[in-house]
């Protein structure tokens, strides 16, 4: 997985009218990223369905809007094996 995490910094430097983010809405990005990206390779390593590790992340992350579904979609997409999606 490519690393994004020191590139999102480069958000604030988008600007209309006003900031589009703040340094801690990125900080908590990060974090949020990190702990899913942790969370998410424990959880398959350890044969978990995808059921299971979307249920998991969603107890353990910070409630965000449309978390539910992003969630689900990047356990699948990221994290689990093509052929064993479940």
């Amino acid at each position: 997985m490519r690393n994004i995490l020191p590139t999102l910094d480069a958000l604030l430097a988008l600007e209309v009218e006003r900031p589009l983010t703040t340094k801690k809405d990125l900080r908590e990005m990060k974090e949020y990223l990190a702990v899913f990206d942790e969370t998410a390779r424990k959880l398959t390593a350890q044969g978990q369905d995808g059921g299971a590790v979307t249920a998991a992340l969603l107890q353990k992350l910070p409630k965000r809007s449309l978390a539910e579904w992003m969630v689900g979609f990047n356990v699948k997409a990221r994290y689990l094996d093509k052929g064993n999606v479940k």
